[in-house]
């Protein structure tokens, strides 16, 4: 696979650990970042105060060289038991729309199932279909022994984990759950299957951000230099990501923005909606 449809894949399923593709919005499709007037000026923390809520789903537009190029979600589909612990059932969603699809046809789901209580992983399971052709990637995580037990097209393998470890969809919901402090480093273990990634973040900025779903006050998320030059040299595809969240107790993940050498991809909040028949249990 070329190193330009790594990035393409990354742009339509926007946090698979892939990488992405450049450019700008139209006019149409501008998501504006301006100061944040109505931020408090000696904040110094962001309290989170979010309980999970089940069937509460964020949908995304994806934009690519100017061009919305496809659609994506995530949220929590239900409440079940697996292996005897109660879990949440974490789905993203992506594909390219029909336009772009005529060109590059991606469709990918990845699922996620998280302790109910902690919400450390239990399971992940990625498929991505990308022209006719299946790519997959199944792991189970096992605290007790600290390993995961992993499977893709090249076959099962086995990795040591740390206790603390999240998977690649658990990241959006660590920022939903906790609180966070300005200016000061978190430290996060993600799993990619074959290999553990320690990251370290920082929380930064309060800016009002406009997207479809609404003008929010947010805050930014963004690696250290040291931690994206992991990905880059797994992946061959140097890239910037930034993440912003709401700078209120929900924490809603707004804007995905990735910077790479050709410009500047991003996947922008459309809208929320909640399943009003599905309930917390």
């Amino acid at each position: 696979m070329t190193t330009r449809n790594k990035l393409i894949i990354f742009l339509i399923c926007f946090f698979i650990v892939q990488t992405c593709g450049c450019a700008s919005l139209r006019k149409k499709h501008e998501t504006k970042i301006e100061p944040g007037k109505e931020a408090v000026a000696e904040r110094t923390v962001i309290e989170s105060g979010t309980k999970p809520i089940i069937g509460e789903i964020f949908y995304y537009k994806v934009h690519w060289l100017g061009l919305n190029v496809g659609d994506a979600s995530l949220g929590i589909q239900g409440k079940v038991d697996l292996n005897g612990r109660s879990a949440y059932h974490i789905i993203m969603r992506a594909s390219t729309n029909k336009f772009f699809s005529f060109f590059y046809n991606v469709q990918g789901t990845v699922e996620s199932y998280v302790d109910a209580k902690d919400f450390r992983p239990l399971r992940h399971n990625a498929q991505t279909i990308i022209n006719n052709k299946k790519v997959f990637k199944k792991m189970d995580y096992d605290f007790d022994a600290l390993l995961v037990y992993a499977e893709d097209k090249k076959g099962k393998y086995t990795v040591e984990i740390p206790k603390d470890v999240l998977d690649p969809l658990g990241v959006f919901y660590y920022f939903r759950r906790n609180s966070v402090a300005f200016d000061e480093p978190i430290e996060l273990t993600i799993n990619g299957g074959k290999k553990n990634f320690s990251v370290t973040v920082f929380v930064q900025d309060e800016r009002m951000i406009h997207t479809p779903a609404g003008r929010f006050l947010a805050f930014r998320v963004k690696p250290t230099t040291q931690s994206e030059r992991q990905f880059d040299d797994s992946l061959n595809a140097p890239g910037t990501m930034t993440i912003w969240f709401s700078a209120d107790e929900r924490h809603v993940p707004l804007l995905v923005t990735l910077k790479v050498p050709f410009g500047t991809a991003q996947a922008v909040l459309n809208k929320i909606q909640v399943n009003e028949l599905t309930t917390n249990n």
